[in-house]
């Protein structure tokens, strides 16, 4: 049995880490738009193994290895993460830099925009 002051300890430690890594900045210098233009066109340079790692790293524990793992639709019309990568790619890049505390999705302000794309491929050949 845990003791009450070992529960304290560990939820102060979870909540510590998610401020930390909130006020870890990501690439602010980012521009959008082009962003959005090169995606509009698939242009975008893109390494899927490192994708695919990157994605084993961050996003599998939640997402699982098919991607469907957490719900990001309804009950009635349940979405995996691969159809936001195929459907919206620049939200998708946003929400992974930026987080989406609606969606209790963390941020990963220590990716960087390519690593961010690659995942995002990764996803899309999935």
């Amino acid at each position: 049995m845990i003791s009450p002051v070992t529960k304290f300890c560990r939820v102060l430690g979870f909540f510590c880490l998610v401020f930390v890594s909130s006020i870890t900045w990501a690439n602010t210098s980012v521009d959008w738009n082009w962003v959005k233009a090169q995606l509009q066109q698939n242009t975008l340079q893109r390494d899927l193994p490192r994708g695919k790692h990157l994605y084993q790293t961050y996003c599998q524990s939640c997402h699982f290895p098919d991607s469907n793992g957490v719900n990001l639709g309804s009950f009635r019309a349940p979405v995996g993460l691969k159809n936001i990568a195929q459907d919206n790619p620049l939200s998708f890049v946003e929400t992974l830099l930026y987080g989406d505390t609606e969606a209790q999705m963390p941020r990963f302000a220590q990716l960087q925009l390519q690593e961010a794309i690659d995942i995002l491929y990764y996803l899309r050949s999935l």
